[in-house]
């Protein structure tokens, strides 16, 4: 890890930063990653400090506006609880909006299956695991929490046989359910809105258009039946890596009436937004648990070295 003497000043002259933070818990549990989570504390020391220099608007205001000199957005991917227990009384202090991005998993009375994934590893049991594998490919170069996330392995089928293995292995009851599980979780607020995240947090280019349609349909009818909710018209691409959408994805969201969709590639937006994709882009990043300004030094030398800012599908 490299730390770099520049200040967010000068960053924010050239580019906009969208924040994508996940669970908010004040110790992380081992059946969440510890990058997906960030202490109510640092979380505050973030977005105080980033206040000082960018205003920051609900992200579908980020998105469809041309200049993006002087804002920032604040998003949750998954729907964890956790937003809003600890989350939403630091941005409720720094009068901050923020989108959670949800899907349908806790609702729908199930468990997470990358929480199951942590389940294992954190168990001891991967390489058991892994050996225990008929249908999914163990990819080179890349370790099993990764190539679990891959389009080469179709996410329902590596969500049965992790199901199969944890069975075996009476692993189900150690794992919890962190994600909104009922409506009060859906909040009529002034600083909350609630967009699309699919329906099971599936890779949904490893799956088929019809199969990637029922995965966003499903949890953007779910969000038109809470009259009393914002509801965001960005979607958030699980995993939000390129390798993560494909043409059928876009597709699909064009069909449905989404107006941008969020990458999480690790870069800043430029102040001028690009409209040369099938969908308006918006890139994100995951701050972890240290300063915001080494993170934002970081995204800077990484946007800068990461052109093309559109997307190039294969």
């Amino acid at each position: 890890m490299f730390h770099i003497p520049l200040p967010p000043s000068l960053v924010a002259r050239q580019y906009a930063p969208v924040l994508t933070y996940h669970a908010c818990l004040k110790a992380c549990p081992d059946d969440i990653a510890v990058e997906d989570n960030i202490t109510p504390g640092f979380l505050y020391e973030h977005l105080d400090a980033l206040r000082r220099l960018w205003r920051f608007v609900p992200i579908d205001e980020f998105s469809e506006t041309t200049n993006r000199k002087g804002i920032a957005a604040v998003t949750f991917d998954d729907g964890y609880k956790s937003v809003i227990h600890n989350a939403l009384p630091v941005l409720t202090a720094l009068d901050i909006p923020c989108t959670i991005f949800i899907n349908l998993i806790g609702i729908n009375q199930k468990v997470f299956w990358r929480h199951k994934v942590m389940r294992v590893i954190a168990s001891g049991l991967q390489q058991e695991c892994e050996a225990s594998f008929t249908h999914i490919r163990k990819l080179p170069g890349q370790s099993f929490y990764h190539y679990l996330k891959h389009p080469a392995n179709d996410s329902r089928i590596s969500e049965l046989e992790i199901d199969r293995f944890i069975q075996s292995k009476n692993l189900a009851p150690k794992i919890s359910n962190h994600l909104v599980d009922d409506l009060s979780y859906f909040l009529d607020h002034p600083l909350v809105w609630y967009g699309n995240h699919s329906s099971n947090h599936y890779v949904l280019s490893s799956l088929s258009l019809e199969e990637q349609r029922k995965e966003i349909l499903e949890t953007d009818a779910f969000l038109r039946r809470l009259k009393h909710i914002k509801r965001s018209l960005a979607f958030s691409l699980p995993f939000g890596e390129s390798h993560h959408v494909n043409h059928d994805t876009l597709s699909a969201l064009k069909d449905l009436g989404y107006k941008s969709l969020l990458m999480n590639r690790g870069r800043l937006n430029r102040l001028r937004a690009a409209r040369h994709d099938p969908l308006p882009v918006v890139e994100r990043f995951s701050p972890g648990s240290e300063p915001i300004g080494s993170l934002i030094a970081k995204e800077f030398v990484r946007t800068v070295v990461s052109a093309p800012f559109h997307l190039v599908l294969s």
